[in-house]
C-alpha cells in the first residue's frame, strides 16, 4: 500500500464497517491489528443500519436477535471506551450510504486531511471489484484486506482486475490468531439458548449483554404474503360495515372516502385490487383523512369479528410483530420493504386489535 506518501501529507485513518450484533474482542483486535499495519492515527468503526441488518440476517437463523442501531453504537462505544484512538461513527443511522464507496466519501468529506483505509476480510474482495469498477475506490482509499490462510495475495489479487490495476493501494495482513473463532453468530445462538454470551466479547460488552433474553426478541411477521395474506386489506373476507356489503377490508375502506351511496355500492362488487385502484381516484370527504385510522379500526374489527376463523388465525400469530411492508408510496399504512421506513399502522391496528381478541377468548 502506497501509505508512506500518504503518511507524509496527512494522517491515516481505518475504517471497519460490520454488523457488530453485538460486536466481538475479533473486532477490536482485527481492527488494532490493520491501524498498526499502516500507522494509523484513527480507527472508525462504523455500524450498518437497522435495514441492512435486517436484509443480511433475513435467512439466518439467528435472525430474531437484532440489536437496534442505538444499541448496536453503544456496544461498540463500549468496547472501544479503553483506547481514545478508535471510535464509532452513526452515519448509518438515519440515511443508510448503502455502498462502502459512499460511505468513505462521506467519512473523507468530514475529515479532509486524512486519508482512509477500508479494512474488510478476503470474502469481501468481489463486493470491492465490483465497486472499484464503477468507482475511483482503488485509487482514492487504500484497501487492506485479511488475507487467507496459505493464499499468495499477490495471486489472489490478480483474480480482480480493477483492484490489481491499483495495487499500490491495495495491503494484505494476516489476521491476528486470537481472531480466529469468533463471531456474531455463535454469540446470538447463546442468547437465543437463554445462556450467557460467553467468551468472544469484551468485559464492557458483556457487561452490557447481561440480562437480555430471547424473550427481548419477539418473532416478526415480515410482510402479509403467502400464509400471511389474510392480514393484508385486500384478502377476501367478506363484511358490514355501515351498511353496506363488501367482500373485502380494503373495499370497505375505498368507500368510506365518499358518501355517495351509488359511489360506495359500487365498491361491494370490486375485488380488494380493484377496489384499491379505484379508490385511489376519488378525493375524500372534507375530514376523513383525519378519521381515517379510526375508520381502519373499525372496519378491521368488523374483519375479524364477522369472520371467526380469520381471528382464529390472528390469535395464532401469537406475540410476533406484525410487519405490513409494501412500497415507498405507502409509509403510512406500511413500511419499505428496503428501508423499512414507514409507520406500520395497519400492523399496528392489528397487533391492537390481536390484544382485544385475546382478552375475549
Amino acid at each position: 500500500m502506497n501509505v508512506v506518501k500518504n503518511r507524509m501529507e496527512r494522517k491515516t485513518v481505518v475504517v471497519m464497517g460490520g454488523s457488530f450484533n453485538p460486536p466481538t474482542s475479533a473486532h477490536l483486535l482485527l481492527m488494532r491489528a490493520a491501524m498498526e499495519a499502516v500507522n494509523a492515527d484513527r480507527g472508525i468503526f462504523v455500524p450498518v443500519s437497522d435495514a441492512y441488518l435486517r436484509r443480511k440476517l433475513k435467512n439466518d437463523d439467528t435472525k430474531r436477535i437484532r440489536f437496534p442501531f442505538a444499541r448496536r453504537v453503544e456496544f461498540v462505544s463500549a468496547m472501544c471506551a479503553g483506547d481514545p484512538r478508535i471510535s464509532v461513527s452513526e452515519i448509518e443511522r438515519e440515511e443508510p450510504v448503502s455502498s462502502v464507496y459512499r460511505m468513505l466519501c462521506v467519512l473523507q468529506a468530514s475529515s479532509s486531511e486524512a486519508f482512509f483505509v477500508f479494512a474488510a476480510g478476503a470474502d469481501k474482495l468481489p463486493v470491492l471489484e465490483d465497486v472499484a469498477s464503477r468507482t475511483d475506490l482503488a485509487a482514492r482509499f487504500g484497501l487492506l484486506i485479511f488475507g487467507r490462510d496459505g493464499a499468495s495475495p499477490e495471486a489472489l489479487l490478480r483474480e480482480y482486475p480493477k483492484l490489481y490495476e491499483k495495487r499500490e493501494n491495495v495491503r494484505f495482513i494476516t489476521p491476528p490468531g486470537a481472531a480466529f473463532g469468533v463471531s456474531s453468530t455463535a454469540i446470538r445462538r447463546r442468547i437465543l439458548a437463554g445462556d450467557a454470551p460467553g467468551e468472544g466479547v469484551t468485559p464492557e460488552v458483556e457487561e452490557l449483554l447481561r440480562g437480555v433474553r430471547p424473550s427481548d426478541f419477539p418473532e416478526e411477521i415480515a410482510g402479509f404474503t403467502g400464509e400471511y395474506a389474510f392480514l393484508d386489506n385486500r384478502s377476501p373476507a367478506p363484511l358490514v360495515f355501515e351498511g353496506g356489503a363488501y367482500p373485502s377490508a380494503e373495499a370497505a375502506f375505498q368507500a368510506s372516502k365518499t358518501a355517495d351511496p351509488n359511489r360506495r355500492r359500487a365498491f361491494q362488487a370490486y375485488t380488494g385490487d380493484r377496489a384499491r385502484e379505484r379508490g385511489s381516484l376519488i378525493t375524500p370527504e372534507t375530514g376523513w383523512e383525519d378519521r381515517q385510522a379510526q375508520i381502519m379500526r373499525e372496519i378491521l374489527s368488523a374483519k375479524f369479528r364477522q369472520n371467526p376463523a380469520l381471528a382464529e388465525k390472528l390469535l395464532a400469530t401469537g406475540d410476533a410483530l406484525l410487519l405490513n411492508l409494501t412500497g415507498k408510496k405507502s409509509p403510512l399504512w406500511g413500511m419499505d420493504r428496503y428501508t423499512y421506513a414507514g409507520e406500520n399502522l395497519l400492523g399496528q391496528l392489528l397487533m391492537r386489535l390481536r390484544e382485544e381478541l385475546k382478552g375475549e377468548v
